[in-house]
């Protein structure tokens, strides 16, 4: 089933975890949630880990494992790892919004990408960023998976700060606005987009003499997700083929 936008499979109910769920699918895979929301925080600084840590063995050596202001974690495949507490969580985006006159809070930890910034306003499916393993992945995975424990971890509170299952959030059962009384905004400002000619913007249509002879195709298989990254000043041209 989509999860935030991707397909993704529940690996820890709300119902175990008590105070979140986690959601496994493709590392890299694009995170979006629909609705409008105020980014309130966003953590950018690691790196995934090519290893994890199983959630039994961590529990059950947490106080052990306890070494200055971290965790000297053994992974699934018998590699030290130190974790720093700070790190815990990964890289994260919690964002706000409310429903029925009530304000929430989602986190959603482990990315790889973040792409977003604080006091940032996404509406619409905003890409947020991609599902990575950075932080403390825990993981009950067979050491044949070599995804291990890359998964999206979810928090939602409400107003009083009570975790709250995200369920409904993330499979877009609820959709939060901007405003406390604006529970339609959603549709309403849908429906706007939609009703917009979808013309392509005016471009600047020099060709930089350099790039006369480049052609470049780029084609997507149904599944599979890529990204093009272009350094600043650069420009990108499409080009519909006429032939």
């Amino acid at each position: 089933m989509k999860y935030l936008g991707s397909e993704r499979v529940i690996t820890l109910p709300f119902e175990e975890h008590k105070t979140a769920e986690d959601y496994a699918g493709i590392m890299l895979s694009p995170l979006s949630i629909k609705g409008q929301y105020k980014v309130i925080k966003t953590v950018t600084k690691y790196q995934s880990y090519e290893d994890s840590v199983d959630y039994n063995t961590f529990i059950s050596n947490q106080k052990t494992w306890k070494k200055d202001n971290g965790y000297q974690c053994v992974t699934i495949t018998g590699k030290s790892l130190f974790i720093p507490s700070g790190e815990l969580g990964g890289n994260c985006v919690i964002l706000e919004g409310y429903y029925q006159d009530k304000k929430y809070q989602i986190g959603i930890y482990h990315l790889e990408n973040v792409y977003v910034k604080e006091q940032d306003i996404i509406r619409n499916n905003t890409l947020l960023g991609t599902q990575g393993s950075t932080g403390l992945v825990l993981s009950n995975k067979d050491l044949k998976d070599k995804t291990y424990g890359t998964h999206v971890h979810v928090e939602v509170k409400n107003e009083q700060g009570k975790f709250i299952n995200p369920r409904p959030f993330v499979d877009e059962s609820i959709l939060l606005s901007l405003d406390p009384k604006g529970d339609n905004l959603v549709k309403e400002d849908e429906k706007k987009e939609d009703e917009i000619p979808q013309t392509p913007p005016k471009t600047d249509q020099t060709t930089p003499k350099e790039n006369e002879e480049m052609t470049l195709l780029f084609t997507c298989p149904k599944d599979d997700f890529y990204f093009l990254k272009l350094k600043k000043g650069e420009k990108l041209y499409l080009v519909k083929n006429s032939s």
